[in-house]
């Protein structure tokens, strides 16, 4: 079975005026984590459920 490529559809657009409010939010937060040591990591907070379901994730 192949991994969907297709975009999860209902995602919430941000506009610019609340993407400058949540980045200087997400840098004061991300400051305070590196203060205390810790590295910062990506990953995807969204899947198709037939992806994650399928077994192909290295097992």
């Amino acid at each position: 079975m192949a991994l969907k490529k297709k975009p999860v559809t209902g995602m919430k657009d941000i506009l610019p005026a609340e993407m400058e409010i949540r980045d200087y939010v997400i840098g004061l937060i991300k400051d305070t984590y590196r203060s205390f040591g810790f590295s910062s990591i990506e990953t995807p907070c969204v899947e198709h459920i037939e992806n994650l379901c399928s077994k192909q994730g290295g097992r």
